[in-house]
C-alpha cells in the first residue's frame, strides 16, 4: 500500500487485493494517471467476499483519494434506487406490475392511466420531466428541493412517447418516479429507504440526497475533457447540443433543459448543496467504488450478504429479465449514423451488457452481468454467474472507457482462476 505522497511526487494509492488478485492491483497502480488529474477507486467481491478495494490519485489539489473519499455516481445511482424498490416489492409493499396511478391517483393525468410500475423502471413510461420545469427549476439550485412542485409536475405530463413501446432514457425523472412510488408505498423517500434499510444494514458508503456533512468527503466533479473530433463527429455532437438545450425535445426533457442550461452543463454543480443534497435519485447519488460493489454483491450471491436476506433469487430474476432492447429515443433525434447507435438491453431498473459500437461492454466482457453505469465513466454491477460484483468511480469524467475496462478483464481473469 502506498503512503499519500505530495503533488510533486508518485500518484498515491491505497488499498488491498486478496490473494489471486495482485494482477489487479498492479494494473491500477500502473494505470494511476487514467485517473488524472482526478481520482478513483476500483471495488469487487467474488464469491461473497471483498477481494478488491482499491483507491488512488487526487480527491482535490494536493489531497489524496482515501478510502473514504465518495464520488458522484450520477446515473449510477438508478441501480442503487432500483435495488431500494426491489427490497420493498419483496416485502409485499409494492408490485411492478401494479399501475403506478394505484398509488398516486393524480398521476392518471393526460393518458397517463396505463402506465405501470414496469414502465417506469424499463424506460418506457415516457415520463420525461415536469410540466413547466423551466418555471422553477435552475441549474443554480433553485426548486430541486421543491418535491411537491417535481412531482405535481410530473403527474401533469403526458407522456413523450408510446407507453411501453419506446425506449426513452428518464435522465433525471427515473429518480423522482421511483421516490415518489417508494415513499406512497413504504412511507420513506428512496434516500430515507436506502439509509436505513439497505447502507445502514449493510455498512455501505452511499447516500441519495448527500447530508452537508459528508459534502467534503466527496471529490469535485472535473467535467469532461473534450478530444479530438471528425468533422462528421463535431457536426452530430452541434445538433445533439442545440436538440439537448430545446425544451421541446425529449432530450431537452430528459436533460432539464431550463434557462440556464442543461445537465450537462452542469455536472460540477452535483457537489453543490443545492443540487447534491435533495433526492435526485436518478442522478446525484454519492459513493465509494467499494460501497457500490458492496451492494450488488447482494445481488451476485442470491439476495443475502451479511447473515441478511434482502432479496430472493427469484426477485433477482425477474428483474434481470430483459424488458425491451433497442435504441434510446433521444439519441435518435440528432440523427446519427444508424452503425454509431447502441441497441440498449434495459432491464427493470438495471442495465444490460450491452456496447456501443465498437468499444468494450458497458459492465465489463460478461454477457450476462447487469447493474447501472453512470455519467463519466462509473460503473457497478453483479454478476451471479460468477458470483462477482464491482464498483468502478472516478472523479475526471471521460467517455472513454479503456482505463475501467482493462481493469474489469483483468478482474475477471483473476476471478476465473481463484
Amino acid at each position: 500500500m502506498s503512503q499519500p505522497t505530495d503533488p510533486s511526487g508518485p500518484t498515491p494509492w491505497g488499498g488491498e487485493v486478496a490473494p489471486g488478485f495482485e494482477p489487479v492491483r498492479d494494473l491500477f497502480v500502473e494505470r494511476l494517471d487514467d485517473l488524472a488529474p482526478g481520482g478513483g477507486g476500483l471495488a469487487a467481491y467474488h464469491r461473497g467476499v471483498k477481494v478488491v478495494d482499491l483507491w488512488g490519485g487526487w480527491a482535490r489539489p494536493g489531497q489524496p483519494w482515501q478510502r473514504d473519499t465518495r464520488a458522484v455516481i450520477f446515473s449510477c445511482s438508478k441501480g442503487v434506487a432500483t435495488f431500494c424498490l426491489q427490497v420493498a416489492l419483496d416485502r409485499g409493499l409494492v408490485d411492478v406490475d401494479a399501475y403506478v396511478a394505484d398509488l398516486w391517483p393524480e398521476f392518471a393525468a393526460n393518458g397517463k392511466e396505463r402506465v405501470r410500475i414496469r414502465h417506469v423502471l424499463s424506460h418506457t413510461s415516457g415520463v420525461l420531466a415536469p410540466v413547466d420545469a423551466a418555471a422553477f427549476l435552475t441549474w443554480s439550485g433553485d426548486g430541486w428541493a421543491d418535491t411537491e412542485r417535481i412531482e405535481a409536475g410530473l403527474a401533469a405530463a403526458a407522456p413523450a412517447v408510446p407507453i411501453g413501446a419506446t425506449f426513452a432514457y428518464q435522465a433525471v425523472s427515473f429518480g423522482w418516479l421511483v421516490s415518489a412510488v417508494l415513499r406512497r408505498a413504504t412511507g420513506l423517500t428512496v434516500g430515507e429507504f436506502l439509509a436505513s434499510e439497505v447502507a445502514g444494514p449493510l455498512g455501505l458508503d452511499v447516500h441519495i440526497g448527500t447530508p452537508v456533512d459528508v459534502l467534503p468527503r466527496v471529490a469535485p466533479v472535473r467535467p469532461f475533457i473534450p478530444g479530438p473530433m471528425t468533422p462528421a463527429q463535431e457536426a452530430l455532437a452541434a445538433r445533439a447540443f442545440a436538440i439537448g438545450h430545446d425544451q421541446a425535445t425529449l432530450s431537452g426533457k430528459a436533460l432539464i433543459a431550463v434557462t440556464d442550461g442543461n445537465l450537462a452543463d452542469h455536472w460540477e454543480a452535483f457537489t453543490r448543496p443545492e443540487i447534491a443534497g435533495p433526492e435526485m435519485a436518478g442522478a446525484n447519488g454519492t459513493a465509494t467504488a467499494a460501497a457500490l460493489a458492496g451492494l450488488y454483491n447482494v445481488l451476485a450471491c442470491g439476495g443475502e450478504a451479511g447473515g441478511r436476506r434482502f432479496t430472493t433469487p427469484a426477485s433477482i430474476e425477474r428483474f434481470r429479465t430483459l424488458q425491451i432492447m433497442g435504441p434510446n429515443a433521444l439519441d435518435l433525434e440528432a440523427d446519427p449514423d444508424p452503425s454509431t447507435v447502441e441497441l440498449h438491453r434495459r432491464m427493470l431498473g438495471y442495465h444490460g451488457s450491452s456496447r456501443l459500437p465498437g468499444l468494450p461492454g458497458r459492465l465489463g466482457r460478461s454477457e450476462t452481468a447487469f447493474g447501472h453505469d453512470g455519467a463519466g465513466g462509473q460503473i457497478a454491477f453483479a454478476d451471479p454467474e460468477h458470483a462477482l460484483s464491482a464498483g468502478y468511480v472516478r472523479s475526471q469524467m471521460t467517455g472513454d472507457p479503456g482505463h475501467s475496462a482493462a481493469l474489469l478483464e483483468r478482474l475477471y481473469a483473476c476471478a476465473e482462476t481463484a
